[in-house]
């Protein structure tokens, strides 16, 4: 193809093309528009003006809008030319690099990532041990380091022989908080008994260990007891425990008193034939029958469902509230 160079220009409304070969500005007009007095939008000079022909003496002329335009002229480019840098940068990044090397970091201690956040806590507490399940029998606590990680828990005596410690799997475990303040995790070959220094304590390790170990059934919400004095039943807030302590207050109010309470502990319940919402207490070690009505039948079947768990847990003889039915 025979190297030549042409002038070109295309008339649009509000246009301008910059030609290659000649290196001026073209302005171009077309006739079938009627925006004739509007400057472009890249005008330097807002005001209006006239789009006439490149002779007209109201058209801006080409070194009124860029004064140093001509200065610019320059010689047509030809093909070898144009391709003579394309050339050169294909030749310069073709070329293989026979100093360049890649070296790729490996970490030191490679870990799994963890894609699901996991609790973790640890601190000094009171930790009291027993080979059954028999909290009463744990009579002495001692000061140690404890860790709950990963699905297992770490006891020493100080926290710089923690890593020497061995590791007590979690599973098949369940925690619950007994007297208020101790958090009791028990498994088939005892249990540990933690003793916290106050219930808020307590509730900040059992949320730890819950990620891990079956939490023992707690519940609260409102029902009805029958009172055998009045004959019918009375509204009451009932409070069942981790511990196996169900108690009743007069309302759910921070200062509500404490009615009475018992523990259904190595008791045995049953839903009244009759009327599904109502769940009866029978107490063996008294031969008495305490009877609760809740809202709808569902709520009773929670309530009687957490009673049912408790029962096969060993009873109180020397609970740390008030009951009606302690253990001999």
């Amino acid at each position: 193809m025979p190297n030549q160079s042409f002038c070109f220009s295309v008339s649009f409304p509000n246009l301008v093309l910059h030609c290659v070969n000649c290196s001026l500005l073209h302005f171009g007009t077309n006739p079938l528009s009627n925006t004739m007095d509007s400057p472009p939008p890249y005008s330097p000079h807002p005001q209006k003006f006239d789009h006439g022909s490149p002779t007209s003496p109201s058209a801006p002329s080409a070194p009124e809008l860029y004064p140093d335009i001509t200065a610019f002229q320059q010689q047509p480019v030809t093909q070898q030319q144009y391709q003579q840098p394309q050339q050169q940068f294909q030749q310069q990044f073709q070329q293989p690099q026979q100093n360049f090397q890649v070296t790729v970091v490996q970490p030191v201690n490679p870990v799994s990532e963890v894609t699901t956040p996991q609790r973790m806590k640890c601190g000094t507490i009171d930790v009291g041990l027993s080979t059954s399940n028999d909290l009463e029998l744990v009579t002495s606590f001692s000061r140690n380091f404890l860790e709950v990680k990963d699905g297992v828990m770490r006891v020493a005596t100080t926290r710089a022989n923690l890593a020497q410690s061995t590791a007590i799997p979690l599973t098949n475990r369940y925690v619950s908080i007994e007297r208020k303040r101790i958090v009791v995790i028990q498994g088939n070959d005892g249990l540990y008994a933690l003793r916290a220094s106050g219930g808020i304590q307590a509730y900040e390790w059992l949320l730890a260990f819950s990620q891990f170990c079956f939490v023992a059934p707690s519940m609260e919400g409102y029902g009805e007891k029958y009172s055998k004095g009045s004959k019918k039943f009375e509204e009451r807030f009932l409070r069942l425990g981790s511990d196996g302590i169900l108690s009743w207050y007069q309302s759910d109010a921070e200062g509500s008193d404490r009615l009475k309470g018992l523990q259904v502990r190595g008791e045995t319940f049953k839903q009244a034939p009759a009327n599904p919402e109502i769940l009866v207490v029978q107490l063996l070690l008294k031969g008495k029958e305490y009877k609760f009505r809740f809202c709808d039948s569902r709520t009773a079947s929670l309530w009687l469902a957490a009673f049912r768990w408790h029962s096969h847990r060993k009873p109180y003889r020397r609970p740390h509230v008030s009951i009606l039915n302690k253990a001999k």
